[in-house]
């Protein structure tokens, strides 16, 4: 699993698998569920049943982590952390683990992926990370975070836009922009998605944003900017019809209606 997800560009740690001889394994796992992105539990047979998989997923909780529940054997939820997992969404769907002989592995990892992007979370590759442009946004998120709470309010942002000389306008129509669930704040995940694909907080709209809008396509520009590599509308012209279909997920007949 872990290779799997390496493979496709995400940084994981594995309690203390992920640990050298001699560290303070405790105090490691804790600093690594505090500052990671997203919390993906191995539902097993036993998951819960010792302290330190029952702690971690109470910390994780406790500090508003992104939760997916992998299920690889026994009954899901784990009867000892139900009170966790029983709202949260699970990989892979319908009645069997991972595990299970009607489950190609493949196709769970494809799925599990998929529920880490809709939680906002990208490989390093997609988010900026190697160029350095993942340290920047991480350092004006917590600049700009000023009660500390994780996620930046419409005021924090203002705040933050006005000092750099930005019209109050232009910083409502940005903040829209980047709070990509609509839930009237932006989570660390949606500020680096939104700052690896504009570079400069306070980029005027391009074609490419217009374009979206015009026809309510906003949710998808991670995806196109990202993964299509389209910086432009000219751009999205040369992609594949095929391409746009397997990235956005889109009908191929809504495909060929925009791009007429």
């Amino acid at each position: 699993l872990a290779d799997a997800l390496r493979s496709r560009g995400y940084t994981v740690f594995i309690g203390e698998a992920a640990l050298n001889a001699g560290d303070q394994w405790a105090v490691e796992i804790q600093n690594a569920v505090k500052e990671c992105q997203i919390f993906v539990v191995l539902c097993s047979t036993t998951y819960g049943d010792t302290k330190w998989t029952f702690r971690e997923i109470q910390l994780a909780d406790n500090n508003n982590k992104p939760i997916i529940a992998l299920w690889h054997s026994g009954t899901f939820p784990p009867p000892r952390v139900e009170i966790f997992l029983g709202d949260q969404q699970r990989v892979p769907r319908g009645n069997n683990p991972v595990t299970h002989s009607s489950v190609r592995f493949d196709d769970a990892i494809e799925e599990l992926v998929q529920a880490i992007r809709r939680k906002n979370v990208l490989p390093e590759t997609a988010s900026g990370g190697g160029s350095g442009g993942g340290s920047e946004a991480m350092s004006m998120f917590q600049r700009w975070d000023t009660n500390g709470d994780g996620v930046l309010d419409a005021d924090e942002v203002l705040i933050g836009c006005l000092d750099m000389g930005m019209e109050p306008d232009d910083v409502s129509a940005l903040f829209a922009r980047l709070d990509v669930d609509g839930d009237g704040s932006i989570s660390f995940e949606e500020w680096r998605v939104g700052y690896s694909a504009f570079r400069v907080i306070g980029t005027v709209a391009d074609d490419l944003c217009v374009f979206l809008k015009q026809n309510k396509l906003e949710k998808f520009e991670a995806a196109m900017r990202e993964d299509l590599g389209a910086a432009t509308v000219e751009d999205l012209y040369e992609v594949e019809e095929s391409d746009w279909a397997a990235e956005l997920g889109m009908k191929m007949l809504e495909v060929k209606r925009l791009m007429k």
